[in-house]
């Protein structure tokens, strides 16, 4: 009854805007228009039910910490703790942005926030990731993580975390899942937020797939144990007008051995499109193909300098300066195999 005669009377005022002040007339329309039938905020994205999280531990999760974030652009993830100054800054954690515009959480995206380690990797490769599991603690095993659109399982790197995620931060703190030294290491690999926003991969195996955009710089890090080596793949830029990006589009690749004869007597390696995510769109309008287009499942290839073939697929020498991290990084591959 009451909702009715306040939507009656909101239609009269928004009909005789002369009679309501404008910041009277702009509260109601923002009121009516953000609030949805679900008890979420349309308009931000953002769930009015913000259950507190107890733990990052997969170990120790409870029915409490299950949470449905589906559909929302962002969620405030909070945190069951107390602060001795003042209230926290809660993080807010998004789902994927293409091309500058964010797209929700998935449908259907309910379960836990926990911290993920992978075996034989250095700390730096944790993250806090969302494993998409039925409501009862016991039963988190047989669920999945949520993916972004690559394919690449969503997530919060433990470096962005130690630097940026303050909360989170202490959290895994509190229930031991890191330590401070750890923390620190994480913090030491960048700088600055500049540095930390232009890598777009942190590396730590050989044959990790990682996300690439045909269009723009693709920054790695790749990472072996303390050490740090940064790269730059320009494979989807041509060279004769300035480094220009014929396509747009986005791909999952790897690295991977060649196969190919060729190179059968020395070791190089040769990149694949594992997965087009973003179909590859002509930037250039009437382009001669002198860049191939990538295709899904095969090699990316470039065009060849000299006589004979036009195009070859792109290789790279790891006995080279340039390919010497990714030489240690199958060297450690091959190691860990052996043992």
């Amino acid at each position: 009854m009451i909702f009715s005669l306040l939507c009656s009377s909101t239609r009269c005022w928004l009909n005789e805007p002369r009679v309501q002040p404008r910041c009277i007339r702009h509260a109601i329309r923002r009121s009516l228009n953000s609030i949805g039938s679900n008890g979420r905020s349309v308009e931000s994205g953002k769930s009015t039910r913000r259950t507190p999280v107890s733990t990052l531990d997969p170990a120790r999760l409870k029915p409490s910490d299950h949470l449905d974030i589906s559909s929302l652009l962002r969620y405030t993830i909070r945190v069951q703790s107390t602060y001795d100054h003042g209230t926290p800054a809660y993080p807010t954690l998004s789902y994927y942005k293409h091309k500058g515009v964010p797209s929700a959480f998935p449908p259907r995206t309910a379960g836990y926030f926990y911290f993920y380690r992978p075996q034989n990797l250095p700390c730096t490769a944790g993250a806090i990731r969302f494993r998409i599991a039925s409501v009862y603690p016991a039963k988190f095993s047989r669920g999945r993580d949520l993916l972004r659109p690559d394919g690449v399982p969503w997530e919060v790197s433990l470096p962005m975390v130690a630097k940026t995620r303050p909360v989170l931060r202490d959290l895994l703190l509190r229930d031991g899942l890191v330590t401070a030294t750890e923390l620190r290491e994480c913090q030491d690999m960048f700088h600055s937020h500049r540095k930390m926003g232009r890598v777009q991969t942190l590396l730590y195996r050989f044959d990790q797939p990682f996300s690439v955009s045909f269009d723009g710089s693709n920054h790695i890090q790749i990472v072996i144990g303390a050490q740090k080596y940064s790269s730059r793949i320009a494979v989807f830029q041509e060279q004769r007008s300035g480094w220009s990006c014929p396509y747009s589009g986005k791909a999952l690749v790897r690295f991977e051995l060649s196969p190919l004869p060729e190179h059968a007597n020395s070791r190089r390696i040769v990149l694949r499109v594992i997965k087009i995510t973003d179909p590859p769109k002509l930037r250039i309008p009437y382009y001669d193909g002198y860049l191939p287009r990538p295709n899904e499942g095969e090699l990316v290839y470039r065009p060849r300098q000299g006589p004979g073939s036009k195009v070859g697929p792109w290789s790279r020498s790891l006995d080279s300066q340039v390919g010497e991290p990714l030489r240690l990084l199958l060297d450690a591959k091959e190691l860990a195999n052996a043992e």
